[in-house]
């Protein structure tokens, strides 16, 4: 019994090498496994690692610089970026490139580059994020004396907002036009003439608004402004502040969902609305990591 073992070993050696002889002369041989296939990113995950890296940009832009933008931006990219999930990394051993350049460069370039993507994904939540970074982007870029992409702030002809929203954004400039009104009459002089000028530029909002919406006889409400909120300039100041406030972020919540056609609009009025509710607070302006987002 040993000895025939010991005679069918070789045999099947044998019968193994010129099998694999025979592959490596061109006898098909099929291996039983098939090749590990290459990995490659959904387009979700490529458009998340975009903008990671505009992200990272950011950050290493603004830890090479000084000033208000830097500060703003210090505090709130890194947030971005752990939002985005991270940069995407292929192999463990791979390097991912990372552009250099100026922090204005690099916040204009991560702005632009998040509203550009939020238009391409198909994805409507990472939309979301997307558009709420590149606002985020744009409130620094304002706060910190600097232009960033925006249209003006009113609708176009061919706005999908619906009337009743418009309507209610109307609503909201006829109030704090009706308040700056009531600010003017209990100041004086620069306080007055400011105040005069905001009152001015809301009722004209407004109208625009009402117009937009295909609504008449809105600015003819009345509308209620405390006692208490005219007593004096900080409290004056404060009142406009919190309605400014509550304005642009009204204005934020709708461009973190708005349709393509309104995205500009609603972005350059939440973030005038944003400049505006800080000149009242007294120049300091609270910027978000995620404007618009829950939790945010």
């Amino acid at each position: 019994m040993t000895a025939v073992t010991r005679l069918r070993r070789p045999a099947a050696l044998m019968a193994v090498a010129a099998l694999l002889a025979g592959g490596a002369t061109g006898c098909s041989l099929r291996l039983e496994t098939p090749p590990i296939p290459l990995r490659t990113p959904s387009p979700e995950v490529q458009v998340r690692d975009a903008a990671a890296l505009r992200e990272q940009a950011v950050i290493d832009a603004a830890a090479a610089a000084t000033g208000t933008l830097a500060e703003l931006e210090s505090a709130t990219a890194p947030e971005r970026l752990a939002a985005l999930g991270g940069i995407y990394v292929e192999y463990p051993d791979s390097t991912p490139e990372v552009p250099s350049a100026a922090l204005a460069e690099a916040v204009l370039a991560a702005t632009q580059g998040a509203l550009d993507a939020a238009l391409e994904t198909d994805d409507a939540s990472l939309a979301a994020l997307l558009r709420s970074i590149a606002l985020g982007h744009a409130l620094a870029l304002d706060a910190a004396g600097l232009t960033g992409p925006g249209g003006e702030p009113v609708p176009n002809a061919d706005t999908a907002v619906p009337g009743t929203t418009l309507a209610e954004l109307a609503r909201a400039h006829y109030a704090l036009a009706f308040a700056y009104e009531a600010i003017a009459a209990a100041a004086e002089e620069d306080e007055r003439q400011d105040a005069l000028a905001s009152q001015a530029l809301h009722r004209d909002r407004g109208d625009a608004l009402a117009a937009a919406a295909g609504e008449t006889g809105l600015r003819a409400q009345l509308y209620d402004v405390p006692a208490d909120a005219l007593t004096d300039a900080e409290a004056r100041a404060a009142y406009a502040a919190g309605l400014e406030r509550d304005l642009g972020d009204a204005y934020t919540r709708l461009a973190i969902e708005a349709a393509s056609e309104d995205v500009d609009w609603l972005l350059a009025a939440a973030v005038e609305a944003a400049g505006r509710a800080a000149d009242r607070a007294g120049g300091t302006s609270e910027v978000p990591a995620l404007p618009g987002l829950a939790g945010a």
